[in-house]
Formats: C-alpha cells, sequence, structure tokens
C-alpha cells in the first residue's frame, strides 16, 4: 500500500503541482481546497503525513493544525506547514500550533 498525503491547500495551481510531484514519487495523495473540508479529510484518512497551507479559506491552517493535535487520533500524523509566508514570526506560529516541519513556498 502506498504512504498516503494529505494536501490542504486553497491555490488551485499550487495544489496540482504538489499533487502531480507526489504522485509522481508512489504516494497515494488527497486534496481539499478549506480547512474544514481538509480537517474531515484527516479524520476519514488517518493519512501518514499532512502538507497543510497556512492561508486557508474558512479555517485557517493553525487553527486546523491545533485541531489535529488535540484529537487522539490525529495527534502524531506529521503535519507540515507549506505556505508563502515565510517570515520568522509566521513559522514560530506554525510551529505553536503543532506543525512539525515549517516549509515556504518559493
Amino acid at each position: 500500500m502506498k504512504p498516503c498525503v494529505l494536501l490542504i491547500e486553497d491555490d488551485g495551481d499550487m495544489r496540482q503541482l504538489v499533487a502531480r510531484h507526489l504522485e509522481h514519487g508512489g504516494l497515494d495523495v488527497h486534496w481539499a481546497e478549506d480547512g474544514i473540508k481538509g480537517q474531515a479529510l484527516a479524520m476519514q484518512l488517518l493519512p501518514d503525513v499532512i502538507l497543510l497551507d497556512l492561508m486557508l479559506p474558512k479555517v485557517d491552517g493553525l487553527t486546523i493544525c491545533q485541531r489535529l493535535r488535540r484529537d487522539e487520533r490525529t495527534a502524531r500524523i506529521p503535519v507540515l506547514m507549506l505556505t508563502a509566508l515565510g517570515d520568522t514570526k509566521d513559522k514560530v506560529s506554525g510551529f505553536n500550533s503543532g506543525a512539525d516541519d515549517y516549509l515556504a513556498k518559493p
């Protein structure tokens, strides 16, 4: 069985680009375009890793990360913030919300 990645990203072009690269690497990729759908998919799929944008419609990535960390079903799933916000304060906020790593988009 392929490792499962959940990509929560609202930008369609970025979502398609990242998903294509991950699938080419042999991963099973699922995606959501907003925080609410992303949280629901995380609970349903229990993926191996979550790539989470910081700025999302409906519920932002920081809030989603905090919610995932509070739920015992998803608390141990690695969460990587994937965002255009690369300032130190944004990184600190991401780590404080429970993210395991923080990747700035080019």
